[in-house]
């Protein structure tokens, strides 16, 4: 059997399964499977993205009269593959990636296009996680531990802040990295598991004999001395993230706010009280030669004060503050003792369609078409953007990439009860983030905004 048809009957028992124990069965069964294990690999990691998204996809216009005569069915699976990998790369953007996407499938079965859809859209239908994945096969997918702060609401601050002792930390404009000294090696990376190259960890770390361990924080980069603003920053390190370099006067700093031991990070939970990891890493700074600064912290006592803290901070031009409780305990996954303070709120979108500018902006962008993971909230974005972005973006269209929007609010349209954003602004294209918000998450994070901006 054919390397795509064998991986294509093992995916459709998969969405057939009912539960995690009978998807992990499927998976150990098939362990040996080496063409299963490489598709997996291509399609969940989330640091593996293909810059193509639904809306491409479905434009692609299939030559159903071709006769297969370039790809022989024994190279369907390795050539899906390889246009992946280039695709990734970038090897093929805007209608060039189109128009070999077109040529590709107009060549191959049916079978390796639907396998092909389901890694270009990361997804294969079957709620398969990295965990499941790496369950059987040990580390194939990079899964990065996150703690995801919650959003203000009243019974947040009930349960988790009244009569506590917190700190209300700087909130950072730049690009979320976790850097892991494991025995003696060291490594970096961004959100969603891409690896920085060994440079930049190695230019963090100057000097250092302590091992073990995993500090979290925010990348910004400095030119010149200045820090840079967080589109331009995040541009960067995105280049920097595909292999570019630093331009001329630039350097990486890193913003951090704590310092886990290794196993601990690696198993996602952590014993060890906030203040007490908080402390190692300020050790940490003083004993070793980094440049790595800590994060603007206070101690605070009620939500009165960290939210008169948090409008100074505004008013200065920062992005707002977090409040952690000093008992919490570090874990994988969102804490209710982590909050955001924000007066105006950012989402993350999905770019499905772009719209042509008109007059001196004629062939260039003119807005971005962008809706919630759920297709609920949809809007067009024309604002933000400087001339360069927009030639760039029209040129290099990167459908299928999240970005992120500045807005005020969101608002319901009377006919159709449909979602949209108040004044959103673009900016930037999230290199660090493979799932856009949901519409839910969306009106979430503006009802949060809310309550911690208007004191």
């Amino acid at each position: 059997m054919e390397n795509h048809i064998e991986v294509l009957s093992i995916v459709h028992a998969l969405q057939k399964a009912t539960g995690t124990n009978e998807k992990k069965e499927i998976l150990q069964s098939n362990k040996s499977n080496e063409a299963l294990k490489e598709y997996m690999k291509w399609t969940l990691c989330p640091s593996i993205t293909t810059g193509v998204g639904k809306k491409t996809l479905d434009s692609v216009n299939v030559d159903s009269q071709a006769l297969n005569s370039c790809i022989s069915k024994e190279e369907e699976f390795e050539s899906m593959i390889g246009l992946a990998i280039t695709l990734s790369e970038r090897g093929y953007t805007g209608q060039s990636a189109v128009d070999k996407i077109c040529w590709w499938m107009s060549e191959v079965g049916e079978e390796s296009r639907e396998l092909f859809k389901y890694l270009v859209l990361k997804d294969i239908r079957a709620k398969v996680n990295v965990s499941i994945v790496n369950s059987v096969w040990p580390d194939l997918l990079v899964d990065i531990p996150y703690q995801r702060c919650s959003l203000l609401s009243d019974k947040i601050i009930s349960k988790s802040f009244e009569g506590k002792q917190f700190y209300s930390q700087l909130k950072l404009d730049g690009m979320f990295a976790v850097l892991v000294n494991n025995g003696g090696s060291l490594s970096m990376y961004s959100r969603n598991g891409s690896k920085f190259p060994d440079w930049v960890s190695k230019h963090l770390i100057c000097d250092s004999k302590e091992k073990d361990y995993a500090i979290e924080g925010e990348l910004v980069v400095k030119q010149y001395g200045m820090v840079l603003g967080r589109k331009e920053s995040n541009g960067i390190l995105n280049s920097v993230l595909s292999g570019g370099e630093l331009p001329d006067g630039a350097r990486i700093q890193m913003i951090a706010w704590n310092m886990l031991p290794y196993n601990d990070w690696k198993a996602g939970k952590t014993n060890k009280e906030y203040v007490e990891c908080f402390n190692d890493l300020d050790n940490f700074l003083l004993r070793n030669e980094t440049l790595i600064r800590l994060v603007e912290s206070y101690k605070i006592s009620n939500l009165e004060d960290a939210l008169n803290l948090n409008n100074l901070r505004m008013a200065r031009g920062e992005e707002g503050s977090v409040i952690k409780t000093l008992t919490h305990k570090w874990k994988n996954g969102t804490s209710t003792e982590c909050v955001k303070l924000k007066l105006e709120a950012s989402v993350d979108l999905l770019w499905v369609d772009s719209i042509e500018g008109e007059g001196k902006a004629e062939g260039m962008l003119g807005a971005m078409c962008l809706e919630s993971s759920c297709g609920k909230l949809k809007v067009n974005v024309g604002t933000g953007f400087t001339d360069k972005e927009r030639a760039d973006l029209w040129h290099n269209k990167r459908h299928g990439s999240v970005v992120e929007v500045i807005a005020n609010d969101t608002i319901t349209n009377k006919k159709d009860s449909s979602l949209s954003l108040f004044l959103p602004r673009y900016v930037g294209i999230r290199g660090d983030k493979d799932v856009a918000d949901s519409a839910d998450r969306c009106i979430e994070i503006f009802e949060s905004a809310k309550k911690g901006g208007n004191v």
